[in-house]
């Protein structure tokens, strides 16, 4: 079996197990060698024509630094490790072709010659791009001794609005192209080409010299013909051929030498499909993404030319996205953030909206012009999106004493949204709840009000609805706000503040520090209420004012102690804490005092604290003696007179007595306590 049916074969079997993929795309670039007719003899200066299908993604952006595809010439031992060789003329600037046509250069020996094409920008397993060779090499019989000619043929189709041909005659193209890139699905190469324009035409034909044949290659569905031995230098393409991309090599081969030369042109027949949808509406909130989607089946961009690019502008000044074919059918959802309002821009029918604009890009030229370089193909399709502000809810406040109005200023940062004008109404709806846990819900929408305490106002004319609650219908303890608001068309997202996750917005309304009983604090120790201690022992003081008993007091606490020292603040408490810890290390009588003070004013209030020491006592003559004879027994002293004791004061009062008489052979039966006194 020749070469020639050997890849024939090969592609057969990829080709069925592509087409079961249907649509499925990938993004890593492959490169399959269709055909190279490797049964010819070449010589230096022929041209050759090689055959492949490019799938996955190389790069493109316009800028000049893209993908290329070329032919490389391996050394003659067959191999690319050294000595390779870029073929005349084989550079395609291109991210898609499906053919290189090139011409063999000057070699100097006979060998085992090869072939095969590179990309120098392909997306690789990786991520980047970079060098990818075709999976495969063919061979190729080079003679050196001898030399060849290059062929060029070139297409009779007229150029016009609906055709276009990228060919001349005499002039070597890499990989030219004719046909017509506006057909529709239906379309055959009949309909749009009458015989005399389906005419491929060979440059410099000699037939008393050469033989000719031409082969048609479809390398997308891996079809390659056979088609003819050419006896005149034309040759009318079949009127039954489909929407696709078709290779049309014709082989001469010199009568007497036997070297060939092949060369190839495209004829492409494919629909220019710019169509775009957007998922997401088309009036959105500034800051969303928007998602648009390319569709891909038949009905959409499947049968465009697979070397078609797009280009989106999302009409908003950001970059604009280009985006081949192979990509848009990798990943055919685009995604946009507008992060500008596009209510007051445009006029007419347009006004208020951002025109997304996809335009379509084909290497073609038209009547009266030879580029054949990227133009727009079409008019290409546009959606139009609307952009709009909600707004952002805001409020600010403060604590305050409850002889106040309480006042909630609305700071809300107004949306905007709208066509021709930018309008910035807001619906507002407010939670308030007492301390009492009753629920007020007074709201602003369109001009009305529904309020039925009358607590909505604009107090600074600034077009914004604030809270004003009279000090007479406030109850001290904790308030609470959360403010709501919306535009409730375009953009209607809702905004809250605070927000919703969030606990609400806490404001502190305060009362009169007040004594509730007969003092504000309790002195307690060991568990019970005292009002005097031994030196060494410790004492808490339990804040009992009125503000002890309600939420949302925010007061301050003062204690001070007279005299002040002998004393410390212990258990990491302070003079500032409510209720702190204090022990005692010196008697004395100390005066307390608990000063409390909120936004509403000051209360003070004093308690005496004795912390006792040890008592003493003295006599005034503590020596006398007494001489007494026994006409003066029983004999009387009296201690509340004459002996009078002197006990030490408070803090150091006795609080019992014994006495004690005592000296040689006395006992208690030689005196006893008179005038109802006891020892």
């Amino acid at each position: 079996m020749s070469l020639f049916f050997k890849i024939k074969t090969l592609f057969a079997v990829l080709f069925l197990s592509v087409s079961s993929l249907g649509l499925a795309q990938q993004d890593v670039a492959e490169i399959d060698i269709v055909h190279f007719d490797s049964s010819l003899n070449y010589a230096p200066g022929s041209s050759v024509s090689i055959h492949f299908n490019p799938s996955g993604i190389f790069e493109f952006s316009d800028d000049g630094d893209d993908n290329q595809f070329y032919i490389e010439l391996s050394n003659s031992s067959g191999t690319f490790d050294n000595d390779t060789v870029i073929l005349d003329q084989s550079i395609s600037d291109s991210f898609f072709t499906t053919t290189l046509n090139g011409i063999i250069p000057t070699i100097n020996e006979v060998g085992d010659y090869r072939l095969r094409v590179v990309a120098t920008k392909a997306l690789l397993l990786n991520g980047s791009y970079g060098l990818l060779t075709s999976e495969t090499s063919v061979e190729i019989l080079i003679l050196p001794n001898l030399s060849g000619s290059f062929l060029t043929t070139y297409s009779t189709t007229p150029v016009n609005d609906n055709l276009f041909d990228c060919t001349n005659d005499n002039q070597f193209y890499t990989d030219p192209m004719f046909g017509s890139l506006l057909a529709e699905s239906s379309t055959l190469s009949g309909s749009i080409l009458p015989s005399v324009y389906r005419r491929i035409r060979i440059s410099d034909f000699n037939i008393s010299e050469n033989n000719y044949n031409i082969s048609r290659i479809d390398v997308i569905n891996n079809n390659i013909t056979n088609i003819a031995d050419l006896q005149s230098s034309s040759f009318t393409m079949a009127d039954d051929l489909q929407i696709g991309t078709y290779n049309y090599m014709v082989t001469k081969t010199d009568s007497n030498s036997g070297i060939s030369s092949t060369y190839t042109i495209v004829f492409v027949l494919h629909r220019s499909t710019t169509t775009i949808a957007n998922n997401s509406p088309e009036e959105i909130c500034v800051n969303n993404v928007v998602e648009f989607f390319i569709d891909r089946e038949s009905t959409g961009i499947a049968q465009n030319y697979r070397g078609s690019y797009y280009t989106i502008d999302f009409g908003d000044g950001s970059p604009i996205t280009t985006l081949t074919h192979a990509e848009t059918l990798f990943n055919n959802t685009l995604s946009h953030v507008y992060s500008s309002l596009s209510c007051g821009i445009g006029t007419g029918e347009l006004t208020g909206y951002f025109i997304v604009d996809k335009q379509l890009y084909n290497k073609y030229n038209s009547d009266g012009s030879s580029n054949c370089e990227y133009n727009t193909i079409g008019n290409g399709v546009q959606k139009k999106i609307n952009t709009s502000l909600a707004p952002e809810a805001f409020f600010e406040t403060e604590s305050i004493c409850e002889n106040q109005n309480l006042v909630v200023t609305n700071l809300t940062t107004l949306g905007q949204y709208g066509y021709a004008e930018c309008s910035d109404t807001a619906v507002f709806f407010w939670e308030i709840t007492n301390p009492n846990g009753v629920l007020y819900e007074p709201s602003y929408a369109y001009g009305i009000l529904d309020d039925d305490n009358n607590w909505l106002t604009d107090i600074n004319e600034d077009n914004l609805i604030d809270v004003v609650i009279p000090a007479n219908q406030l109850i001290p303890g904790c308030w609470t706000f959360r403010l709501t608001s919306i535009n409730e068309s375009f953009c209607s997202n809702t905004s809250y503040y605070p927000e919703g996750n969030q606990s609400p917005y806490v404001v502190n309304v305060e009362t009169y520090p007040e004594n509730t009983g007969i003092y504000d604090f309790d002195i307690i120790s060991g568990n019970q209420e005292v009002s005097e201690i031994c030196v060494g022992e410790s004492i808490d003081l339990i804040d009992n004012s009125n503000l002890n008993y309600l939420n949302c007091q925010n007061p301050t606490y003062e204690w001070t102690i007279s005299p002040d020292s002998g004393y410390s603040f212990i258990n990491s408490t302070a003079s500032y804490s409510q209720n702190p810890n204090i022990n005692f290390n010196q008697a004395g009588i100390y005066t307390i005092t608990q000063t409390i003070t909120n936004l509403c004013g000051t209360t003070s209030n004093s308690q005496d604290l004795i912390v006792e020491g040890s008592p003493s006592i003295s006599f005034p003559n503590p020596i006398e003696q007494v001489c007494i004879s026994f006409n003066d027994i029983p004999y009387t002293i009296d201690f509340s007179e004459v002996y009078s004791p002197q006990y030490s004061s408070e803090p150091f009062a006795p609080s019992s007595y014994l006495w004690e008489v005592s000296g040689d052979n006395i006992t208690p039966d030689d005196y006893n306590f008179i005038n109802s006194t006891s020892a």
